[in-house]
């Protein structure tokens, strides 16, 4: 038998591949096409995040523009590697994650035109605790519903074309599917836990942020950045009592407590936050219209109350809330913008504990949900007994415009005190002048349309003050009405009323503008604090929220608690002609208020009594 021929030359040559010869360089081609195919997502997705940066500012987009358009758009391409990683189609994962940035910037824009403020870290809580009142009370602000629920749908729709469109980009459990979803990973760990490259990249250095305002550090570095900025700064910040600051301010301003006799008459104690409420006539061309608020301001220019500095504007109830029942600044923790959220522990030292060491009952009304803004949970562990919320309110309960009214909040609070059977507290949440300020419809069209506004505001403007002006009108009524049944009681009572912010009227402001030039965070709202069987007893006529609790202790005959008396002291010093304390007991406050809520405020107040009783 012959051997086998060999090929020759020619036909070595010109021998068709096998199909195993052409797969290596075929894959190779199709790996190299589709990184190419992620950086051009990831270049387009960067411009993108950045046009949606400068559009939120109102600034050029040109406006900063270098290596941290980049670094603004990181954080996205990151999630969206993860999400190739998972369904190997670029092009799906990086459009899902584009809309999901766009839906925070449109969510920002809105936020920053009636709040003047940016979307912030925290404001992540509203995802992990969205419900029922959540929608109702965020989709207020959201002018054309069904629209946007068309959208969504239509985006739905898009998405699983895109989805069945695209075909995967490489094959799964493979060498390129591992290795991009390891590094995302990575990146994403290493990001969550504030460590290389984020803790490196995105510093103060770069971000050059301010202490005051968000809005200078999403400038330089967009808003993503910023967020990627905030979380390192609040993984590298462990809130310390700083004693010596503490025992400096105990010295420079001494503190007497008195215990309470037992025999003492005790009050019940109203505290009623009336919401968005302000004084109308602080702003140019309200002089001659009839005031909003008349029985506020009779009883201020009485001398029970005045205006007082809260640390919002146009939204964030909370914090102004958080001071009056705790005592404590907001600047002392400023990384917590959701005080209720951030600062919530087992237990709160408050107003309502101090009134509790002595037998009171304390109840909260509000009528919306309990759970938004976690105050469930925070009124558990600041003392209160009972929370009545919206559920709990008669059945059909009515409504003024948008909220269940007022009038019906009031018909609560009275109904509490009238079954009460020992000295009670009762914190009331007013809702009915909540925002937003266009609704056509109101239970009282015709009284709405009554209402007199400056003939400058085009007519969006023109209704959301009349709006306003509507519903402040009757929270100052039933701010009356209350008052005169309080003091048609038996029982004497302390009443605390005040609003906590200015309302979310960002463009009439900057319309009309104020008496004193200063732009509307700056502005101050009414309160009003009287004892109702001791007329006599006035109050100083400027304050900041937090001495409030302090000084209604002291009204009810309470003055046994150290840091309330310390808050009262405070504001006995404040300067009647700049509003403000020296900035030496600024920083003491904060630092006692820090010691206050970790528990031990106690200990360093009485050590310090104790070295000032041996000099």
């Amino acid at each position: 038998m012959s051997p086998p021929r060999q090929p020759s030359n020619f036909q070595a040559m010109t021998a068709v591949p096998s199909p195993m010869q052409d797969a290596a360089p075929a894959r190779s081609r199709r790996s190299w096409g589709w990184i190419v195919l992620m950086a051009l997502y990831s270049l387009l997705f960067a411009a993108l995040a950045w046009w949606l940066d400068r559009r939120m500012l109102g600034v050029a987009r040109e406006a900063y523009f270098g290596w941290f358009v980049l670094g603004n758009a990181l954080p996205g391409i990151v999630f969206a590697c993860l999400l190739t990683a998972l369904t190997r189609r670029p092009g799906c994962s990086f459009l899902l994650v584009a809309i999901l940035q766009a839906l925070v910037y449109h969510a920002s824009t809105l936020k920053m035109a009636v709040l003047n403020d940016p979307v912030g870290l925290q404001d992540l809580y509203f995802i992990t605790s969205i419900d029922r009142s959540s929608f109702e009370l965020l989709g207020q602000y959201i002018q054309h519903p069904w629209l946007a629920g068309l959208g969504a749908l239509l985006a739905v729709a898009l998405g699983v074309l895109l989805w069945r469109a695209e075909k995967p980009a490489f094959r799964a459990l493979r060498t390129a599917q591992l290795l991009l979803g390891g590094v995302a990973i990575v990146l994403v760990y290493t990001m969550v836990a504030s460590l290389p490259p984020w803790s490196s990249w995105y510093q103060r250095v770069s971000m050059r942020p301010s202490r005051f305002e968000a809005w200078p550090a999403i400038l330089h570095g967009g808003l993503m950045s910023n967020l990627v900025y905030t979380h390192n700064k609040n993984m590298r910040t462990f809130q310390r009592v700083d004693a010596t600051a503490v025992k400096q301010l105990l010295q420079q301003v001494p503190v007497q407590v008195t215990p309470v006799s037992s025999d003492a008459v005790q009050p019940d104690v109203v505290v009623v936050l009336s919401e968005s409420l302000f004084d109308p006539t602080i702003m140019n061309g309200m002089e001659n219209l009839p005031p909003t608020v008349p029985n506020v301001r009779a009883q201020i220019a009485a001398g029970h109350g005045g205006y007082m500095k809260v640390p919002t504007f146009g939204g964030g109830t909370i914090r102004t809330e958080f001071e009056v029942l705790t005592g404590m600044p907001m600047d002392a923790f400023p990384n917590a913008t959701f005080p209720y959220v951030t600062l919530v522990r087992d237990r709160i030292p408050s107003l309502v504990s101090a009134l509790k060491r002595h037998g009171y009952a304390a109840i909260a009304v509000h009528g919306n949900s309990g759970s938004f803004w976690n105050r469930q949970n925070a009124y558990q562990a600041i003392g209160f007994d009972r929370f009545i919320t919206r559920k709990q309110f008669p059945r059909n309960a009515a409504h003024n415009g948008r909220w269940i009214s007022d009038a019906v909040m009031t018909d609560v609070v009275l109904d509490q005190l009238r079954q009460a059977r020992k000295p009670t507290m009762v914190l009331a949440l007013s809702i009915e002048t909540h925002g937003p300020y266009n609704d056509v419809k109101t239970t009282d069209r015709a009284a709405r349309d009554a209402v007199q506004v400056p003939p400058k505001l085009n007519a969006e403007q023109a209704l959301q003050l009349r709006n306003y002006l509507y519903h402040a009108h009757r929270a100052d009524a039933q701010f009356e009405r209350l008052l005169q049944a309080l003091q048609a009681r038996k029982r004497p009572t302390v009443l605390l009323f005040f609003g906590d912010h200015l309302p979310g009227l960002r463009d009439v402001f900057d319309t009309m503008g104020f008496h004193d030039g200063r732009p509307g965070p700056k502005q101050y709202v009414p309160w009003v604090m009287l004892r109702t069987d001791r007329p006599e007893a006035t109050t100083i006529p400027h304050a900041e929220a937090w001495m409030l609790p302090g000084m209604l202790l002291h009204l009810a005959g309470v003055d046994d608690d150290r840091y309330f008396e310390l808050t009262r002291s405070l504001s006995q010093r404040m300067s009647p002609e700049t509003r403000t304390l020296p900035p030496a007991l600024y920083r003491g406050l904060d630092a006692a208020a820090v010691a206050r809520i970790n528990g031990s405020f106690a200990n360093i107040g009485a050590h310090a009594q104790h070295r000032q009783g041996a000099k």
